[in-house]
């Protein structure tokens, strides 16, 4: 009976561990749950820009300068907005793992 007992305690310690998660999943859903209200947040606030933006071009007249600036920041948002999309799924191609989703 004294030899079982250590034997069972180690078993019972060690049994969660063989049938826990792989850890590199855990630790990408963890990261997974900071990077994607990030990436949400980077994208409204793209989104919001990218309307101001636009207002400014509808409201420069025929003021060329105040046009062409506002030309220039819609075309700035747009490819952070592109970044913003498809840096994850970049991320998840050179690493071998799952992209974390823009929209969980």
């Amino acid at each position: 009976m004294s030899k079982v007992v250590p034997k069972l305690f180690w078993v019972l310690l060690l049994a969660p561990l063989a049938f826990a998660e792989d850890p590199a999943a855990v630790i990408q859903s963890k990261i997974c749950t900071l990077v994607s209200p990030a990436l949400q947040v980077a994208a409204a606030v793209a989104l919001l820009s990218l309307i101001w933006a636009g207002i400014e071009f509808f409201s420069s007249g025929n003021n060329v300068m105040q046009r062409q600036g506002a030309k220039q920041n819609l075309m700035y948002i747009l490819m952070g907005l592109f970044i913003i999309v498809v840096a994850p799924y970049l991320v998840a191609l050179f690493t071998g793992s799952q992209a974390c989703p823009l929209i969980p």
